[in-house]
């Protein structure tokens, strides 16, 4: 990719990154950090993890230092989340569908409806549609 800013230079990432980093300290500092953080995220380790959160404030940017205590005040529960790997996520998003379908519908008929509408709409191999055929009688549909 060109970048007018290098004088029109086709740039790789990494190249740019570089350029970038090696103009400023502090953003070395920050980018650094960064990817530190990242990369004890990923491997879920909790040493690089606390190690990164005893680093005092002062030595950080700016920018970075609310987002260090916010971590450090979020510290035992980001080591939980090391620990299991259990996550609210999909609930989390099923509850976003919902919502969502209840915003753009404005109101069904009947709740048995809103259910149904949910259920098609989900697509969660753990809901189970009940539909009622022409005499009323429940079937299961999956």
């Amino acid at each position: 990719r060109r970048y007018r800013v290098f004088g029109g230079a086709q740039l790789t990432e990494v190249e740019l990154t570089d350029r970038l980093t090696n103009a400023s300290e502090e953003l070395l500092g920050a980018y650094n950090y960064y990817q530190a953080l990242l990369h004890a995220m990923h491997n879920r380790n909790i040493k690089s993890l606390e190690a990164l959160l005893t680093i005092k404030l002062t030595a950080l940017p700016q920018p970075l230092r609310k987002t260090q205590r916010t971590l450090r005040n979020h510290q035992n529960e980001i080591k939980r989340s090391f620990e299991t790997f259990y996550s609210n996520g999909p609930l989390e998003g099923t509850n976003n569908l919902i919502k969502v379908i209840k915003r753009i519908a404005f109101g069904y008929r009947s709740f048995y409806n809103f259910r149904l509408r949910i259920l098609l709409v989900a697509k969660n191999p753990h809901f189970k549609i009940k539909l009622r055929d022409k005499k009323g009688h429940p079937r299961w549909a999956a």
